[in-house]
């Protein structure tokens, strides 16, 4: 038997951008979010303007890495917006939310944990410009103290610590808010922090101890 220290449960739930909106249910501030389900219909002109969204994210619900999302910020991209809406919606759950500036600048923080031990950050790089990933582009951070205090209030929602977990946060004005946690196959950055990957490697080890 094969023995999953991310849970099978949990990494299941992390799936589905959905356990946003359980994190959000226990008190985690996220961004306001739109959820079509599949099957459903969506003018995407009448619920930005209904929500007030002049500049939003329309994305699957299901996806990493910025896959097939769109960001909606003048009519020709809400063309694009739509057609996507048009293309995924039948088949997939859809989440939109408005486009925050603060993901531009200070940026998305990822703050990597091992088991619930706070490890290293990084500054994210902005990929919704259709731009390929690259590791030149990221940064170590310090995060701000109450980025750590909301990680461990992820954990506690959750149930517990699991061996790994990156935590990716926002600073929105006076709100840190919650933009992704990743437990299943996330990029944790170990070349970017020397001793990263020998922490990783104890926590593995204390583990398999247990």
């Amino acid at each position: 038997m094969t023995t999953v220290h991310n849970p099978a449960h949990l990494v299941r739930w992390n799936s589905h951008k959905s356990y946003l909106r359980a994190l959000e249910t226990a008190g985690i501030p996220i961004i306001r979010t739109a959820w079509p389900a599949a099957g459903s219909s969506l003018h995407l002109a009448e619920l930005l303007d209904d929500r007030g969204w002049s500049d939003a994210v329309v994305k699957p619900a299901v996806g990493n890495g910025a896959r097939e999302a769109v960001r909606v910020s003048s009519p020709s991209l809400l063309r694009e917006g739509q057609a996507l809406v048009d293309r995924l919606l039948p088949a997939r759950d859809l989440m939109i939310q408005p486009f925050l500036a603060a993901t531009e600048d200070p940026g998305e923080h990822a703050l990597i944990h091992f088991d619930g031990a706070f490890s290293h950050a990084i500054r994210k790089d902005q990929m919704l410009a259709g731009r390929a990933f690259s590791m030149d582009r990221i940064s170590i951070v310090d995060p701000d103290p109450r980025e750590r205090a909301l990680a461990q209030q992820v954990f506690e929602a959750i149930g517990g610590a699991p061996l790994y977990a990156r935590v990716d946060t926002l600073i929105d004005g006076d709100v840190v808010r919650l933009m992704e946690l990743e437990v299943i196959e996330p990029v944790l950055f170990f070349a970017k922090t020397p001793g990263s990957a020998a922490r990783f490697a104890d926590a593995i080890g204390r583990r398999l101890a247990n």
